[in-house]
C-alpha cells in the first residue's frame, strides 16, 4: 500500500475558466482510474475523493486498495 500515491499534475488547459488547472490521480491508475479536477492542487484531490466514490472498480485488487486509500484519507482530513 505504501507505494500507492495520489499524484497532481498542473495542466492549465488553454480555456478562460481556472478550474481544470489541476488534475489529481492514483500513481498507476492514470488511465483508467478517476481521475479529479480543480482550480489547485486541494481541490484536485477533493474531486478525486468525490470520483471515488462513484466509481465502479471491477478488479477486486483495485478496489481493495481504493477502500484502504479511502480510510486512510478520511483518518488524514480534518
Amino acid at each position: 500500500m505504501a507505494d500507492f500515491k495520489i499524484m497532481t499534475t498542473h495542466v492549465k488547459p488553454p480555456v478562460p475558466s481556472r478550474s481544470w488547472d489541476y488534475c489529481a490521480y492514483f500513481d498507476g491508475e492514470e488511465e483508467n482510474g478517476p481521475v479529479g479536477w480543480g482550480r489547485d492542487i486541494a481541490e484536485a484531490i477533493e474531486d478525486l475523493q468525490m470520483s471515488v466514490d462513484l466509481w465502479e472498480f471491477p478488479e477486486p485488487e483495485i478496489r481493495a486498495r481504493i477502500e484502504a486509500l479511502k480510510a486512510f484519507y478520511a483518518k488524514a482530513t480534518p
